[in-house]
């Protein structure tokens, strides 16, 4: 692994098209075997993104030493996938759960050896491409017992902390990519969204018999991940999408309860609550309580099909189709980032 020259240590900073930022990842503590010794100093990582699709791969840091190959340094590196929108302004990344090769990684590698052994924050890919095989450094390998926990836990913890960075970045809207929760059935079938003559339908209902024009949209494809607004961020209502295919229970809040199992929270009150205009009277449930279809911006504007939109925990009132006006992101942050919005 040729060292990639490091950028200079600096304050986060920004501009129109990159964003820099610097973190410090703690390392494993106390690790020492007859095999493989790591060092308890940290890893500080500097993070230059561009706009595009890109790869993110860190400069060379000491982790250790290899007791079994000699006494070499062992070297590592992270590496990452993401892609930025400087014009939309938004950063997507992997989840820490999000099973993925694009999600972060670690590769480590020996001084003077062309052995790369790789681990990963969520377990995925092959192990013989992650360096099964090698003659001197596997870390999976038994010899180095311990080792992928201590590797992994360091590389949910690098992902976890560039998130972080990313949603303090003052211009910066921060896209987690996740996968759908394990739902209830009939929770599912009450987001699978179906078609006909290529047009929304509504709804899968159960016991369904499918025509040869119907389509089913499955909402793993819907549900991209979590947009994380910042507090009191402006978002506004998506313009007509009071007409769009709802779950059957919807008056139930079946959108709410995705957004519940996505953030891991509770859809207790309406994320813009008494702002600016008051809230539907009453208790935040049933019929009140709408997965609402929003934006970023303060007024509201129509998605194009196949665009993508975003959905917050919303009374009735600030979701009816006559407000038009803004709203904010108070008392919650996270978003369900929706992809292939279709009227």
């Amino acid at each position: 692994m040729n060292p990639v020259p490091a950028l200079p240590a600096q304050a986060n900073s920004k501009s129109s098209s990159e964003i820099k930022l610097s973190i410090h990842v703690p390392s494993p503590s106390n690790f020492n075997n007859s095999a493989l010794e790591l060092h308890d100093h940290g890893y500080d990582i500097d993070i230059r993104l561009t706009h595009g699709n890109n790869t993110f791969m860190s400069a060379d840091f000491e982790m250790g030493i290899l007791k079994s190959y000699g006494g070499r340094l062992l070297n590592g590196r992270f590496s990452f996938s993401y892609s930025y929108d400087p014009v939309s302004r938004i950063v997507t990344v992997c989840g820490s759960d999000y099973p993925s090769a694009r999600g972060m990684s670690l590769l480590t590698q020996p001084i003077a050896s062309d052995e790369i052994s790789i681990e990963r924050a969520t377990p995925s890919g092959f192990h013989a491409d992650d360096g099964y095989g090698n003659r001197h450094w596997y870390h999976r390998a038994q010899l180095f017992a311990g080792t992928t926990e201590a590797f992994r836990t360091t590389c949910r913890q690098a992902n976890e902390m560039l998130i972080e960075a990313l949603q303090e970045w003052p211009d910066v809207h921060v896209t987690v990519l996740q996968t759908l929760p394990e739902l209830s059935t009939d929770l599912y079938h009450d987001v699978c969204l179906l078609s006909r003559h290529g047009k929304p339908f509504g709804n899968l209902k159960p016991g369904h018999i499918y025509l040869p024009y119907h389509v089913v949209t499955l909402p793993e494809s819907q549900v991209q991940g979590t947009h994380m607004f910042k507090v009191d961020e402006h978002f506004a209502n998506v313009k007509g999408s009071t007409g769009d295919p709802k779950p059957t229970g919807y008056s139930n809040g079946s959108w709410t309860q995705i957004w519940e199992e996505f953030t891991e929270q509770s859809a207790t009150i309406c994320t813009t609550h008494d702002w600016p205009v008051p809230c539907t009277p009453g208790v935040f449930a049933g019929a009140a309580r709408k997965g609402g279809h929003v934006i970023i911006g303060k007024e509201a504007e129509p998605v194009p099909d196949n665009g993508d939109c975003y959905m917050f925990p919303i009374c009735q009132n600030h979701n009816k189709s006559t407000y038009t006006g803004p709203m904010r992101a108070r008392e919650y942050q996270k978003a369900l980032h929706l992809r292939d919005y279709r009227h």
